[in-house]
């Protein structure tokens, strides 16, 4: 296309959300996969585990050298554990164990 800048495109998280509500709802209308949201989903799981993950471990071996026997962990927990229809799978919370 000619004449269009990549900054066109720039759309908020906002708007991202109301259009991907609305290609969940036509793919449920027409039976289809218009895009793949379950795969937008699992990007977000991944993007928000990639940057909790490492502050686990850190903090692990922060118990570790200190030689505290606690250990935290990631948890996810599916939209049908939180009691929902729909929804992605979230990192719900770090939680600590006694080891």
């Amino acid at each position: 296309m000619e004449g269009t800048d990549n900054a066109d495109a720039v759309i908020s998280k906002g708007e991202l959300f109301k259009f991907l509500k609305s290609l969940e709802y036509f793919k449920k209308l027409s039976g289809e996969c218009l895009l793949c949201v379950h795969c937008l989903e699992d990007k977000l799981l991944q993007d928000e585990i990639i940057s909790i993950l490492p502050l686990v471990q850190n903090i692990n071996a922060m118990a570790e050298e200190m030689k505290k026997p606690v250990a935290f962990s990631m948890m996810l927990v599916s939209p049908e554990a939180r009691g929902l229809e729909h929804g992605r799978t979230e990192v719900c919370h770090v939680t600590l164990f006694d080891c």
